[in-house]
């Protein structure tokens, strides 16, 4: 049993989905318009950081290293989030993909391609360190070779599931997850 990670149901996940996806609608950027974006930031607690950020299309904002992060913030591709002690956050993609990481934890979406009338696309994302949660969304659905999770000792080929770990230095553990009862 995982204590470290926060706990937000399937109805509240999908409410921030609906939000972001309301989000980007609305202001006319989708997958293909903007593939820098990768997702954004949900579920923030404690002291999260932009520890590391690549180049940023003409006018983003907030794209200053070492600037808080908070819920509703957009994450770009390339970004290094990073989490403080008793921190956490979910990053939320478009295609329902979710990734949580605890505290003092760091992560970076590497790459992110999603067309909804399909579901292709392409997932990529790195632990640097600490712990983490994955649950895998549409993509991972509809081509399960097209998501990885990469570690720095190996990476995750991922077949439509949900995993959790910790990566520690060299070190990594991980523990996959799913439903029903001998799957946990």
């Amino acid at each position: 049993r995982m204590s470290i990670f926060p706990r937000v149901s399937i109805r509240t996940a999908s409410c921030y989905a609906f939000a972001l996806s309301a989000s980007l609608i609305l202001t006319g950027v989708s997958a293909h318009a903007a593939p820098e974006q990768a997702g954004v930031a949900a579920a923030v607690r404690g002291n999260v950081l932009l520890a590391s950020a690549t180049d940023r299309p003409q006018g983003a904002l907030s794209d200053v290293i070492g600037r808080d992060i908070s819920s509703g913030d957009v994450i770009f591709l390339g970004d290094e989030i990073e989490t403080g002690p008793e921190s956490g956050l979910q990053i939320m993609l478009l295609d329902e993909t979710i990734f949580t990481i605890g505290h003092s934890s760091a992560m970076t979406i590497d790459t992110f391609v999603y067309d909804p009338s399909t579901s292709a696309g392409e997932v990529t994302a790195r632990i640097l360190k600490g712990t983490f949660r994955f649950v895998s969304g549409q993509v991972a659905k509809a081509q399960p070779d097209r998501m990885s999770v990469k570690l720095p000792t190996g990476t995750i080929g991922i077949r439509g599931t949900s995993a959790a770990g910790v990566v520690n230095g060299l070190s990594s553990q991980v523990v996959l997850l799913g439903p029903g009862p001998d799957n946990n």
